[in-house]
């Protein structure tokens, strides 16, 4: 019993990380068969993978447990959120990431740092999308700017709905950026004044809000944030 749950914590670490879970996982499983954990991390496995043809089933089965055994459908939301953080943070793979992000949340739909991390996912794929929108010209750039433009308006729905169930002045700061990024200015600078509530000290969120008001011609506006902002510089 101590070897099956040092190996489940093992995995779940190791999906979290920069390492390769496979491996580990395919040896627990040789040692014990028939460990309940265990095979509910492969069920995660498939159900995370965005390119196995049975990654659907797979979540039906996960999506099954939430009625007959609601604490194995957790260690499956929890595996699936490691997956995602694992891609998102270490592997730069923001597409893997939303797709397993996206996964738990069908299991568990108010999972608070799973829809915050979802928020950062969008992020990053919009900042990738940005980068190849540089160098693309035509009917292709076209597309690219839609694609960005949908990845920032995914980062504000999930964000919202983390909101929705506690407030984050780091959430508050990234809605605020993708509001700046889609012209809502009014909207931006409610989420960066929200915000600076939860966290007085950001001095990104001033130096945000500056930006807005020069951009609308309040010099006023923008040199009281900067000096706000340089209060906090370190």
């Amino acid at each position: 019993m101590l070897a099956e749950d040092a190996y489940t914590r093992l995995c779940l670490l190791l999906m979290d990380s920069s390492g390769d879970y496979m491996p580990v996982l395919d040896e627990s499983l040789r040692y014990h068969p028939d460990s309940e954990k265990l095979r509910l991390l492969r069920l995660a496995v498939f159900a995370g993978s965005s390119i196995d043809q049975h990654n659907e089933s797979a979540m039906h089965l996960a999506l099954d447990l939430r009625h007959t055994a609601p604490h194995n459908a957790a260690l499956v939301a929890k595996a699936l959120h490691n997956i995602g953080a694992g891609h998102l943070r270490h592997r730069a793979n923001p597409d893997a990431a939303i797709h397993a992000y996206q996964q738990t949340l069908r299991l568990e739909p108010d999972r608070f740092k799973t829809l915050k991390d979802l928020t950062f996912a969008h992020w990053q794929k919009a900042v990738g999308v940005a980068e190849q929108i540089e160098a693309a010209t035509g009917p292709d750039r076209a597309q690219l700017v839609a694609d960005f433009r949908a990845q920032i308006r995914a980062a504000v729905a999930t964000s919202l709905r983390a909101l929705r169930l506690r407030p984050d002045a780091d959430l508050y700061y990234q809605l605020g950026r993708a509001y700046q990024q889609l012209g809502d200015y009014a909207a931006a600078l409610a989420a960066y004044r929200n915000g600076l509530t939860q966290n007085p000290t950001d001095r990104r969120a001033h130096l945000r809000i500056a930006e807005i008001y020069a951009a609308r011609g309040d010099e006023a506006g923008a040199a009281r944030a900067l000096e706000a902002a340089a209060r906090l510089a370190p």
